[in-house]
């Protein structure tokens, strides 16, 4: 589960992917009015695959519409997603072009709220 405050960069929570782990499941996760939930992983090489899926909660299983954006280490925006995923969820698939810090931003469409998992998965490269 999310933990408050995580509606800024400064204070997104850590997926813990890239350092020690390659996969972050997080459940019963909410977006209120005007919330933004921010979240961080690491790639550790160029080539890596970062992979970013939201569901809805539970039987609410179409419960929020979300959106995912994806921020490299300099808050750019390098990746985004609304509805790629089943229903109104996303997902998004996006190949680090270097090592580094990624951060994400789950929101709901249009000022959605409601209930929400995230599944977050690192693919290493394995060629270089």
């Amino acid at each position: 589960m999310e933990l408050e405050p995580n509606n800024t960069f400064n204070t997104a929570t850590f997926t813990g992917v890239g350092q020690g782990f390659n996969f972050y499941a997080s459940y019963g996760n909410y977006i209120g009015p005007g919330d933004d939930d921010y979240f961080y992983l690491y790639a550790p090489k160029a080539g890596d695959t970062i992979s970013i899926n939201t569901s809805g909660r539970g039987s609410y299983a179409d419960d929020v519409d979300t959106t995912i954006t994806l921020f490299n280490a300099y808050y750019t925006q390098v990746g985004f997603d609304d509805d790629s995923g089943i229903n109104r969820n996303s997902s998004l698939t996006y190949i680090a072009p270097a090592a580094g810090y990624y951060y994400f931003d789950v929101a709901g469409y249009n000022g959605n709220t409601g209930n929400y998992d995230i599944t977050v998965n690192l693919t290493p490269n394995l060629t270089t």
